[in-house]
Formats: structure tokens, sequence, C-alpha cells
């Protein structure tokens, strides 16, 4: 055997099984060899070599195999498919893919998206689509059908984080579609399926219908362009697009390989309607389905009728269904399946209409039981046409219809006689429980909180959870298993309170585990679960189990960064810290504040100020008057304001801290009116000298104005107290209430009545009376006096309110030139 055999018979193995060893091994051979042998089966001894380290995730040795490669294309002739292999490879190593022989990819779960994955995902996508190009060109039908699946894969990812990536994968999938067409695979159902993934984008393009024309090309210097869009303009992206967030987080020439796609899609648009063009797709699959794969044409039909039924009217649908009857040749128990999804759009059905079909199903249904006896059996490609199936969904209309009576009378005329799929059982099973669960909550007189009823509703989801249970062991559709946690989810609903976690604690983790175990693309459900999860164990003081479901709810939608602004992520951490290191005094009171800011609507207002001026007493060196309306009419004295640990806040993580804890103090004194607690904790984080690190952040500044802003609401709150209030001394004065007939008597200086300003807790404005004398009355046309007394009792107010509006608005201006 020469070497080159030997080799060969080496690497001919399943990829995977080789260890880096024996890679390495035959990469140093090969290299010395490479000059003794022909230079195509170098080159695809090279190529293996790199599968095989892929497949084992050597990213660094692929990408020595692949240099190997690229050598001897740029110096030998080798075959095209060389070429295109090494493009596929690249894309492969690029997105850190590892390789199987499967018609399948190996899936790389990802907890976590950076802007690395996506630059490393797009330049993937790049070299793969030069190597599917180039297998176009050479027909090589072996690399054309391996690209699609490795492209293929990485699309579905950011498809099911957001469907907005429709408009960057469209012009990719038309580009598979029509190669598969042309080359007409045997495989029929793959054509289907990329026909069915053009077709979801196409719906989604229509649905989300951005107004892309505005994005434009920008020269940026040395040949460079860049795209400029507003990123405000919400008719290009809504204000919580992903998309939008990828563009703007990603380098000029990533955007412009967007921008360049997004652009072939409008292209591929601008050739005819959207309804048209996807009632076409639509023809296809549906055609290739009755033709190739009966058992899953129901599933496309359904499809189908619905998008005809939700875009066009009454009398077009009609005309574009009789027309699919008529080529699909559906036959008279098969229109039975089209009522039923058009009655969809007629919820509540009326009990004649129910009556209507419920005869049309028993028809077919003894048409078959007739069959049966007489020794002829109908076998069904799908379990979607039998009658049994029909019934079920009969039910479930006449459910959602709220006809509880008729409901129970249809589904217990349901028989099952022979072989029944387990999927009908399992729905006959669940309508039965849903049936009566939706006809007790419909008592007008039920509490649904009450300790019966909230049994009741136990014991249904006891049985739903064993049910699916039994039904998922049987090897069930995934998707039905899916769809049955949804409905689950949507009955415990209601039983989503603190008092009922210990009780429903079990049924949220099934749901969680179960959902997880099958793998579901149901992400933003898993998220919820997951947070609701997160509150029952942080409930029972299970600090470590709370934080890694609430990890795993912002990670399984990819939200890092909604992770790490989370409040309760950051309390979760603290909590776990607490038992095992020492605890800082800044974190120890910003727990204390979270725990009142949870529990503060049944405080009293007294009570929480208190509690309120402790905390923030525990901060600063000396104890203030804490009368706003006091301190605004004197000058400040800084050094009341100074924080005792402020040497010690000496990192951006601690300084942090203090200003969330005082920015929560100040929001919930603000939010309940105290405007002492409020006005006196702006004014520490205002008059203490914070690192010089920290205040070049953007979240230093951002929180200075918004103390700023709410220092000045209360500065000019008080000022119209104030000058309100001196009116009010000015035009009334005291009276005794038992002696009211006196006080026309009185020729002595009379006493004005002091107005007690009862408004959240603060004290009155002017604690002194004032005496004016008859004879000095003030003459109501000498407008100067009252300017000159109103601008000496409010100067400080003016000057203080200046400040911070000032302070507030400089800060606006500098932010905004940032960004």
């Amino acid at each position: 055997m020469s070497t080159v055999e030997h080799i060969d018979s080496l690497l001919e193995v399943p990829y995977g099984n080789l260890s880096k060893k024996e890679i390495e091994y035959c990469l140093n051979v090969i290299k010395v060899k490479r000059h003794e042998v022909i230079y195509n089966t170098t080159t695809k001894l090279y190529i293996k070599m790199a599968k095989h380290a892929l497949a084992k995730e050597l990213w660094n040795l692929c990408s020595k195999c692949c240099k190997y490669i690229t050598y001897m294309i740029n110096n030998y002739k080798v075959d095209n498919s060389c070429e295109c292999e090494l493009y596929l490879l690249y894309g492969y190593l690029i997105s850190k893919t590892p390789y199987e022989q499967k018609k399948s990819i190996k899936k790389k779960k990802v907890y976590t998206i950076y802007a690395t994955k996506v630059k490393n995902d797009i330049e993937a996508i790049k070299h793969s689509l030069t190597g599917f190009n180039l297998a176009i060109k050479n027909k090589n039908k072996e690399i054309i059908i391996n690209s699609i699946l490795f492209m293929w894969n990485i699309m579905e990812f950011w498809l099911s984080i957001s469907r907005e990536f429709s408009y960057i994968f469209l012009n990719i999938l038309k580009s598979f579609d029509d190669t598969v067409t042309e080359m007409s695979i045997e495989n029929k159902k793959w054509m289907m399926f990329i026909k069915y993934e053009l077709t979801k984008c196409l719906i989604d393009i229509k649905k989300y219908n951005y107004n892309f024309q505005k994005l434009k090309l920008k020269n940026i210097g040395k040949n460079n362009m860049d795209i400029d869009f507003n990123a405000n303009d919400n008719s290009i992206f809504p204000e919580n697009s992903y998309l939008k967030h990828i563009l703007a987080n990603i380098n000029e020439d990533h955007r412009l390989t967007f921008y360049i796609l997004i652009q072939k899609t409008l292209q591929v648009l601008s050739t005819g309607d959207y309804n048209d063009l996807i009632m076409k797709k639509f023809k296809e699959i549906s055609t290739l389905a009755k033709t190739y794969d009966f058992q899953s044409f129901p599933d496309f039909l359904e499809l189908y009728i619905k998008f005809i039924l939700n875009n066009f009217k009454k009398s077009e649908s009609k005309k574009h269904i009789t027309s699919i009857i008529n080529e699909l040749k559906i036959n008279e128990n098969e229109k039975i399946y089209i009522s039923l999804i058009k009655c969809e759009k007629k919820i509540p059905l009326k009990p004649e209409k129910i009556d209507k079909l419920y005869k049309k199903i028993d028809k077919y249904n003894t048409y078959i039981i007739e069959n049966e006896e007489e020794g002829h059996y109908i076998n069904f490609e799908n379990y979607i046409w039998s009658p049994q199936s029909y019934f079920i969904r009969l039910v479930h209309l006449t459910l959602i219809s709220k006809n509880y009576i008729k409901a129970k009378e249809i589904i217990q005329k349901i028989k099952f006689s022979g072989y029944t799929d387990k999927v009908v059982v399992l729905k006959k099973n669940l309508l039965e429980l849903y049936i009566d669960l939706e006809e007790y909550k419909s008592n007008p007189s039920l509490v649904l909180l009450s300790e019966p009823s909230i049994d009741f509703q136990l014991k249904i989801l006891k049985k739903i959870k064993e049910y699916i249970t039994t039904y998922e062991k049987q090897d069930g559709d995934k998707n039905f298993i899916q769809k049955s946690i949804q409905d689950m989810w949507n009955y415990m609903f209601p039983l989503l309170q603190q008092k009922l976690y210990p009780r429903i604690k079990p049924y949220i983790e099934f749901l969680h585990e179960t959902l997880e175990r099958i793998e579901s693309p149901l992400f933003i459900l898993r998220s919820v679960i997951g947070q609701e999860l997160s509150k029952i164990c942080e409930n029972d003081l299970e600090y470590t189990k709370a934080l890694k479901y609430l990890k795993f709810s912002y990670l399984i939608v990819n939200d890092y960064n909604g992770l790490l602004k989370s409040n309760n992520y950051r309390l979760l951490n603290l909590k776990c810290n607490t038992s095992q290191n020492e605890v800082t005094v800044e974190e120890t009171l910003y727990l204390k504040v979270e725990e009142i800011r949870k529990s503060h609507n049944s405080i009293p207002d007294e009570e929480l100020e208190n509690i309120l001026k402790i905390y923030l007493n525990d901060f600063t060196n000396t104890k203030r008057d804490m009368d706003v309306e006091e301190v605004i009419q004197k000058k400040y004295i800084p050094e009341n304001y100074k924080m005792r640990y402020i040497k010690e806040f000496n990192t951006n993580n601690r300084c942090k801290t203090v200003m969330m804890t005082l920015l929560k103090i100040i929001d919930l004194a603000f939010q309940r009116k105290i405007y002492s607690i409020a006005f006196d904790g702006a004014s520490i984080i205002i008059f203490n000298e914070w690192i010089s690190s920290f205040q070049k952040l953007d979240y230093f500044k951002i929180s200075m104005s918004h103390i700023s802003r709410i220092r000045a609401f209360i500065i000019l709150h008080y000022w119209k107290l104030f000058k309100n209030n001196k009116e009010q001394l000015k035009k009334n004065i005291n009276y005794n209430n038992k002696n009211y007939d006196a006080l026309f008597n009185m020729n002595n200086s009379v006493t004005l009545y002091n107005n007690k300003l009862d408004y959240n807790n603060s004290k009155s404005l002017l604690n002194s009376s004032e005496t004016i004398s008859e004879n000095k009355k003030i003459n109501p046309s000498t407008k100067y006096f009252d300017y000159y007394d109103s601008l000496k009792d409010s100067l400080y107010y003016k000057e203080k309110l200046m400040e911070d509006v000032i302070r507030s608005i400089n800060i606006g201006l500098e932010l905004n030139k940032q960004w």
C-alpha cells in the first residue's frame, strides 16, 4: 500500500472519529509527499483533513489545512470542485460550525449574541455564497446541496431570533429555490421545504413593510462606503427593531453587506405584488405536496387557505378557494377540512352552522364505518383527513364559540375504532378538560381565586400535565406538545399569584423542562416562563436558581444587554454574594431600598418618609433640616450633603451602585410626592465629587440630568406655592370662628392666619404670622411694590431653579453631540 493509499484509508472514517494527533500525522505525511502524488489527490486529502478537524472543532488545525488547500489551488491545476469546497470550508471555519457528513448540520447552542457572531456569520455566508455560485457554474450537485444546508443553518438561527432577517435572506433563499428547481433534484420534500421558507419570508416582509428606500449610501473617505439612515425614523425601523440594533452595532463593512442583501431583496420584490408572489409559491408547494408528500399536504393547504382568507375580500377569497379545489382536485371529504378552516374566520359560530358541519362529518364517518364493516379498510396518509380529526376540530371551534353544551354533545359522540393516531386521542382528552374548565370559569357567580376554584383549576392542570407527559413518552409530535404547553400556560396565568407560588411551582417547572427537552423554538414563551420561575425561586430564597432562570430568560431571546441592565439581575447577584462575600455598605442599602420599593404601596406616607430619611442619613455626615421650603429660601451648605464613604467609592462599579441606590430613593420619594426626600437625595448627588472616570460615563451624565430635572420641578412647585401663599396672606386676615362678628370691629392690628400647607408631608411654608396696620394699607394700584416684594422673596428660588435647568440642558446638549 502506497503512502497516499495509507493516508486515504485512515481518513475514510466518519467525520469526528479521528483524534487531533491522527489528523496532524496525516497532514505531516502528505505535506512531505505532496510533490510525489497527483495534485488533485493531495488537495482532496487536505479537504478531508479539514473536515475531520471541523468535526472535532479543531479550528486552528482546520485553518492550517485550508492554507494548504489554497496553496495547491493557487500553484497547481486542480479540479474546480476543490475551490468550491474551500469556500464552503472557510464558511464553516469562520462561523465555528462543526462539520457532519449527514444531510444536516450539527447545531451548536448559542446562549449570547455578540457583534463578533454577527460578523462571523455574515462573513461565512459571503464565502459560502461564492462557493455556491462556483458549484452552480460547475454543475456540482453535491456541493450545491452542502452549501444550501450550511447557509440555511446560519439563516435559520437568525430568523428564529427575529423574522426581520427575512429582508436579509430572501434573495439568498430565492437563489436556492431557483437552483433546486432548475436542477430538478430527486428529493422533492427538500424542494418544498425551501419554497416554504421562501414563502414565509415573503409573508414576513409583507407584514413589516419597512420603507428601506430611505436607506442611502454615503462616502466615508478613502473610497469606503457606509449606510446613512435616521435611527429615529420609525417608518424605516420601529423603535424596538432587532435589525436596527444589529445595524447600529456592526462596522461599516458588514453594514454595507447587509445593505447590499436588502437591496437585492427589494429588487426581487419590485417584480410583482406581494400577494401574487406568495400565492404563486403556495400553489407550487401545494402541488408538490399533493404529488410527492401527501402527508404534509393538509398542512400546506391550511396555510394556503388561511393566507387567502386573511388577505383578500370575501368575493375574491371565494373565487381563489374554488380555483384551488378545482386545480388540486379536492374531493368532497377534503372539502369538509376547507370548510372547518374557513369557519375560524366566523367565530363565534351559530348553532345552525355547527349542526350543519356536524351532519357533514357524521355522514363521512358513517361512510368509513360501513366500508370497514364490509372489510374495506381506508388508510389515511395523514390523520388530519380522518372524521375523528374533523370532529375534534369542530369541538374546538364550538368551544371558542363558548357553546359548551354543544361541545360536550359532540365530543361524547367521538368513538375510536381500530388504529387511531395518538395525537387525535390526546386532543380529545385535552379538549374534555378545556371544556370543563371554560364552562366552570364562565359561571358569573364564580370567585376565580377562591379556595374551591383554585383547587379545581389545579386539578385540571394536573391532568393536562399527565396527558402531555404520557404523549411525550410515546415520542409524540413536538409541534403538538408545544401547542399543549401554550394552552396549559394560558390556563395557568390567573394562578400566577405570590401566595400560590408553592402550589404552581411544579407545573411551571414542568413547562420549562418540557420546552427545553424538545428544544422548542418558542423562545419568547420560554423566556416568560423562565422569568416567572426566577420570581418563584427568589420568593423561596433560592437565589442561585433564581439567577440561573433569570439569565436563561434573557439569553434564550439573545438579549444580553437587557440582562446586564436588568434590575432583578443586579439584585439577585447581590443576594447571591451576601452568602459568599462581604457586602459593601452601598450594596446593603441597595437591597434595603429595593425591598421597600416592592412593598411601598402598603406603607403610609409618614412612615415611608421616615424610612427613606434614615436611609439618606446612612450616606451622609450630618443630620440636615429636611424641609425643602426652608432649604430653598436659604443659601446651600454643600458640606451638609457630603457622603460619608465618598473616598471608598473609588471604582466605577461602586459609584454606579451608589448612584442607583440614591436614584431609587429619589424616584420613589418623587412618585409618592415626598418632595423633601427627593430634593435632599438629588442634592447629595450634585454636591459630591465623584471619581473622574465615573463622571465621564453617559450613565452619570444621564443621571445628573434626570435629578436636575426633578430638583427643578420641586423648586418650581414650591415657588408657586410660596407666591400663592403670599397673595393669600395679603388678602386674608386671621379670624376666630367663635367670635366672627367681632372681626369687623377690630381697630388694632389684625393677625393674618397661618395657611398650613398639607401637601405631601411638607410643613407650612411660613410659620410666622404677619401683622398689617390699617393705617398702612397697600394701594392695589402700586404695582412696583408687588413686583419688588415678589422678587425679593423668591430670589433664591429663581437662582436655584436656573442652576438645575441649565445643568440639565447642558448635559442634554453634550450627550446629543456624542450620540
